[in-house]
């Protein structure tokens, strides 16, 4: 029996009844739980048997089947099923020691090891056996060869039906199993392959990770990219909270304690957060105008905790798959929400922030009319989830830029004019100190706008923070930021090299020459960034070697584009998954309306189309004067309540939402 956990299967090959000996392939679904039998396409199939064994590779489109016992053959050969073709292939190799009764597993280093009974007479009787062989190649085009793996210290008695489990590329551990004359064993036995001799057939596994930083993937994963996307099932309204009602908390009454889980204790700062992201997840609506529900004094401390949280983050932060990977925003919150309705939340109740890690590539603010609400839910998660969430820097996390394009001006309408200003400060403040890239498994680099001239990953961590942006200093440090930050792809992938970005007046345009030689030079498989609109929400570059991806759907309210995010899973696999751009009446509340602000044309943007219908179009937008502002402030007892100007309301009736005690 096989397992094939990204498929959510096992398989089984062969095995006995009786007298009969078998050569069928099945397939158990575990969602289904239904068996399937795989028919194959092959005239010449394995020949039937038992007591032998079976493994996957690392893409788990093939299956291996070794040894066994069986009247045909002499126990050496190794046959491959391609479970896509449903072909099987008979692998050819030197001389295999014959096994019945083994256990053999796939080296990380793509050698094959085995370890148990070998038969050794012309009766084909099996004997336990200790020895410990490994299959493999000295170079690419040599033929497969045997060699027995060379073991130091105590070695187990010699055995047969046993158990063995690899864990991870060093170590083998060894259970039970039959002795000579019959005894049964339960010892248990560890073989370091660090401590081993190397062979000829053996390549020395401290080499598998060598040039890796942090124990990320090793060499042989490989990125591959989904060829369908996956669409947003259409969304009427945000889902409840899933809670306990009055029946189900009866029912658990009368439980065992020890069966239940530990509920940790938070504190203050901790239960706050968490209220703010149920209000933010589950309980927001659009504001009134000049509103927003937390006080300038909760904002400035939100700031420094997120600060003190990531200022000794490295500029080039590592991650783990899986994880979610989202594009532009730039304040428009209702479209974070549908993709977090659509394709799961990073909540611990009801959502997958246990199973996924969420990336954000930067522009949170700007254009948007919700920059304050997207920014306060992203701190917000970082400070109760930590490594869980990153958040990287784009252009527009900088005073000179969002002073500009709106996120200054909303601070101020909605806080009210000095506190807007001391609150927009603090915001830019964190936003110096947030890192500029992602390697996520060691295989993919994550930026905001891309490589430009940058030559190494090295590079990149060598930057330090906090980071001031100057757009047009023409130091080495100053341009590698600008790069990170402003940079775009050339058009198309005829163009090659690099150039100054004259559409944007700072940073480059690269080519896809550049992205595949960055990609060999820092052994990368794949490049994620952001920055610019396309019209699917997600576009190729450089034959797949880049994704661009944005978020944020009918950007400026009329470029009626689709925003998408990519999810990377265990194996590297990259799905994009889109919202659909909504209907005209629903672009105007994210994005303007007539008593708000107007978009006017720019001379520089993000939104440069990829496309071969390309907009030709970027815009800009402006807020009208703010009016005094209402807001919320934080009780003693943990609630929140609004308050008109810097003076307390005067009449008020209250209600409770999501837990926090608001005024209205």
């Amino acid at each position: 029996m096989t397992s094939l956990p990204r498929n959510n299967g096992l398989l089984l090959f062969g095995g006995d009844r009786g007298n009969i000996f078998l050569n069928d392939l099945w397939y158990f679904d575990i969602t289904t739980e239904r068996w399937i039998k795989r028919t194959a396409k092959s005239r010449k199939l394995p020949a039937p048997r038992c007591f032998h064994t079976a493994f996957t590779d690392k893409s788990q489109n093939h299956l291996f089947v070794l040894g066994g016992s069986c009247k045909e053959e002499k126990n050496t050969s190794i046959h491959r099923f391609d479970l896509r073709s449903n072909l099987w292939i008979e692998v050819k190799t030197g001389d295999n020691p014959p096994c019945i009764g083994h256990t053999s597993h796939l080296m990380p280093t793509q050698d094959l090891l085995l370890y148990g009974t070998h038969v050794t007479d012309s009766t084909h009787t099996a004997y336990p056996s200790k020895d410990c062989h490994v299959l493999g190649r000295t170079s690419k085009t040599s033929p497969i060869e045997c060699a027995l793996l060379q073991t130091v210290g105590e070695a187990p008695h010699a055995r047969q039906h046993h158990a063995s489990v690899l864990v991870g590329p060093k170590m083998m551990f060894l259970e039970a199993g039959s002795q000579e004359q019959q005894l049964q064993s339960n010892s248990l036995f560890a073989l370091d392959f660090q401590t081993c001799p190397a062979t000829p057939r053996r390549v020395p596994t401290e080499s598998v990770n060598q040039g890796r930083r942090g124990g990320m993937k090793a060499r042989g994963a490989k990125v591959t990219l989904s060829l369908t996307p996956v669409k947003a099932r259409k969304m009427r309204a945000r889902p409840e909270p899933v809670t306990l009602g009055r029946n189900a908390m009866r029912r658990t009454q009368n439980l065992n304690p020890d069966l239940l889980p530990t509920q940790d204790k938070t504190s203050h700062d901790q239960d706050f957060t968490l209220k703010v992201i149920n209000y933010l997840l589950t309980k927001w609506t659009a504001p009134d105008r000049g509103t927003f529900f937390l006080t300038t004094k909760v904002l400035l401390s939100l700031c420094n905790q997120v600060l003190s949280h990531i200022a000794n983050d490295d500029t080039l932060v590592e991650m783990k798959a899986p994880c979610k990977v989202f594009g532009d925003i730039h304040g428009q919150f209702f479209d974070l929400l549908e993709f977090f309705a659509a394709f799961g939340s990073p909540d611990h109740i009801s959502g997958d922030i246990k199973v996924f890690n969420y990336l954000f590539l930067g522009d949170y603010v700007d254009r948007g009319m919700y920059s304050l609400e997207v920014v306060t839910l992203l701190f917000a998660l970082k400070l109760q989830y930590r490594s869980r969430i990153v958040l990287l820097r784009g252009n527009h996390e900088a005073p000179d830029t969002n002073l500009t394009y709106g996120f200054q001006d909303e601070c101020k309408e909605r806080l009210g004019v000095e506190g807007g200003e001391t609150v927009w400060r603090a915001f830019n403040k964190v936003f110096e100190h947030l890192p500029l890239a992602a390697l996520v498994e060691g295989r993919i680099l994550c930026v905001h706008g891309g490589i430009g001239k940058v030559q190494t990953l090295d590079e990149i961590r060598r930057i330090k923070r906090p980071i001031p942006v100057r757009l047009h200093s023409n130091g080495a440090a100053d341009q590698l930021v600008t790069d990170l930050l402003w940079s775009d792809p050339t058009q198309g992938d005829g163009e090659t090299g690099t150039a100054p970005n004259s559409d944007r007046g700072v940073g480059s345009l690269f080519g896809p020459d550049i992205v595949l030689k960055f990609c060999k030079r820092n052994e990368i498989d794949l490049i994620i960034r952001a920055h610019q609109v396309v019209m699917d929400g997600y576009e190729y570059f450089a034959k797949g070697h880049l994704i661009t991806v944005f978020s944020a759907t009918n950007y400026c309210g009329r470029l009626k584009n689709n925003g998408a995010m990519l999810e990377i899973n265990q194996e590297l696999l990259v799905t994009p998954k889109f919202i659909e751009r909504p209907v005209e009446d629903e672009a105007v509340v994210q994005t303007s309306t007539p008593s708000t602000h107007q978009y006017l044309s720019s001379s520089s943007d993000d939104t440069k189309s990829l496309t071969a219908s390309k907009t030709g179009q970027v815009f800009d937008n402006v807020f009208v004067p703010p009016t005094p502002p209402r807001r919320f402030d934080e009780k003693k007892a943990g609630g929140l309540t609004m308050e008109q100007g810097s003076s307390a309301p005067t009449s008020s009736s209250t209600m409770n939402v999501a837990g926090l005690e608001v005024l209205v």
